[in-house]
């Protein structure tokens, strides 16, 4: 059995072929990137709560471990080093999310580069002659 290609070498389309951008396997490719893209900022906006959530914490225990012994200790120390560490984490996520958005957002035809060119249309009066001729 021969399998038979009836596309051209050359590269070219063949007529009446849809246009590359509309083309039904790029169309989904795209979708699917679209929504990775937004499931990806859904969990960056969660990992930024968590390390906010996290942090603020972290800093009421230290104060609350300061305020029952009057004295910084070990303990609080460390409370304090990781809830730095969560809001730096947090703010990372959060500016993540943000780029992630602008991705999102990004059109994704750029715009023509000349205007189009209307004057080949009518206005509409062509029709109402065609009927009038009808009857």
């Amino acid at each position: 059995m021969e399998i038979i290609d009836d596309e051209p070498q050359d590269g070219s389309q063949r007529p009446g072929e849809p246009d590359a951008e509309l083309d039904g396997l790029k169309i989904r490719q795209f979708t699917a990137l679209r929504r990775s893209a937004i499931r990806m900022r859904s969990w960056l906006l969660i990992a930024a709560t968590i390390c906010a959530v996290g942090a603020l914490q972290l800093i009421i225990l230290a104060v609350q471990l300061t305020h029952g012994n009057h004295s910084w200790g070990l303990w609080q120390t460390l409370y304090a080093l990781v809830a730095g560490l969560a809001v730096l984490g947090a703010r990372h996520f959060f500016r993540k999310a943000r780029e992630c958005k602008r991705e999102i957002e990004k059109p994704i035809l750029k715009d023509p580069e000349t205007p189009p060119d209307f004057s080949t249309l009518g206005d509409g009066s062509e029709r109402w002659k065609k009927l009038e001729d009808i009857r």
